[in-house]
């Protein structure tokens, strides 16, 4: 550390900076209750202090690496912003039940759910969850202006609000998923918090399948062109061949669609029932783009025409952390550098010949049976994020039925299990 200290003093004194050692705290993680006397690194020949606790990145790290205080000083905080906000609420004014809750899923709960990834295991505790239940039925009351006896367990039930402590976890598994498509992840078997990987993994296999997600890349240098404005007139002008991409998903799975008339070009690709309308689109212009590179077209004028403005704009994006829209942009690349390349955006179902060509192209995809093992290209994101809710849900259903209230009530009314339905009325 002294050297590391050294190092630290060099580079200041080069670059005719400084650092301030009062406001440089030292924290020694350790689960020993009782420290030996340590002698301290100096930084500018100031001996620091040795600090219990130190906040880095918004998280408080304490010296035995238990998150209490992490924890504790979040629910507060997230009572006080709740409080300050329910000066806007009233059982007969104010913000209606809908925005109210959005305010709690959206602002607040966020807030706590930071960094789960490595406090997650905290959340075990059966004091944490009384507490972090206690916040949540905050949001619960307000919402419904219930009475103060209503059991929160109940309420959240009936809001449809999954326990907060579920909700971290959730958070912690798709942060841990998203590390480890980055290549962020290492396995460790001493800390518990490492093994919420694992535990993911044997809850939904399929999550063990690639990941569309990748490390950021940046793209400064695109060689074609995008227009997000429509056109006011469908049609290939002097030196120019137009190109048709569509995707489509159905109930039987999910395909995509190139047409031109100008290199009759017609492709129907047949893609799988986890991927989403998004993907096929992308996959639409990237097989459009690989069609021209397969004819060797050269020094005329190219516009891929798609009604996917999201896939346009994941394209103009300078960022880019998909594996298809990267894919895509590479393709798009090659194609450009011999010919003038435009993607135009059109109005879906505009009753456009090349659009309507390229949307029944991509219907048959949809309606052709997948062989071979599914997935067949990367899993989305925003799947992953359905799927670990549907899986947060369905432990909330079991717990909800197996609790003592809901035994009660059972009992009551002959056994019959009842799932209650409640319905936010709009205050005008």
């Amino acid at each position: 550390m002294r050297s590391a200290f050294q190092i630290v003093e060099k580079w200041c004194n080069e670059h005719q900076l400084s650092v301030n050692p009062k406001k440089t705290e030292l924290i020694l993680f350790t689960n020993k209750r009782k420290l030996p006397k340590l002698q301290l690194p100096k930084l500018f020949n100031t001996e620091l202090t040795l600090s219990t606790q130190v906040k880095y990145l918004g998280i408080t790290l304490d010296s035995k690496l238990n998150w209490g205080i992490h924890v504790e000083d979040k629910i507060k905080k997230a009572c006080i912003t709740f409080y300050q906000c329910k000066r806007l609420v009233g059982k007969k004014w104010g913000l209606n039940p809908k925005i109210t809750l959005w305010l709690y899923t959206s602002v607040i709960r966020p807030s706590i759910t930071y960094g789960s990834v490595v406090w997650w295991p905290r959340t075990q505790l059966s004091t944490i969850k009384s507490k972090l239940q206690s916040l949540q039925r905050l949001a619960s009351v307000a919402a419904t202006g219930c009475m103060r006896t209503t059991p929160s367990a109940a309420l959240e039930f009936l809001l449809n609000l999954r326990p907060l402590d579920l909700v971290v976890q959730e958070e912690a598994k798709a942060a841990a998923l998203r590390l480890r498509a980055n290549g962020l992840w290492k396995q460790n078997t001493v800390t518990t918090h490492s093994r919420i990987l694992q535990d993911t993994l044997k809850e939904i296999p399929i999550l063990d399948a690639p990941m569309d997600r990748i490390p950021c890349h940046y793209v400064f240098d695109r060689d074609y062109n995008i227009q997000l404005t429509e056109e006011s007139k469908d049609s290939s002008g002097v030196n120019e061949v137009r190109i048709y991409t569509d995707g489509s998903k159905t109930s039987q799975g999910t395909g995509a669609g190139v047409f031109s008339n100008d290199l009759n070009i017609k492709i129907s690709t047949t893609l799988d029932k986890l991927n989403t309308i998004f993907q096929a689109e992308c996959i639409g212009i990237t097989k459009a783009a690989q069609a021209v590179a397969a004819r060797d077209v050269r020094d005329i004028n190219i516009k891929i025409v798609s009604d996917s403005a999201s896939v346009l704009q994941a394209l103009q994006n300078n960022t880019i952390t998909s594996v298809l829209i990267l894919e895509c942009h590479n393709a798009l690349q090659s194609i450009a550098r011999k010919n003038k390349v435009t993607l135009q955006w059109i109005k879906g179902h505009s009753n456009s010949l090349g659009n309507d060509a390229a949307d029944e192209l991509a219907k048959r995809g949809s309606a052709t049976k997948v062989y071979g093992p599914e997935p067949l290209l990367p899993i989305p994101s925003a799947q992953i994020k359905t799927w670990l809710r549907t899986k947060t849900e369905e432990i909330h259903l079991s717990e909800w039925i197996s609790s003592e209230m809901t035994k009660e009530t059972c009992t009551k009314f002959h056994n019959c299990f009842i799932v209650p339905v409640i319905m936010l009325i709009t205050r005008s």
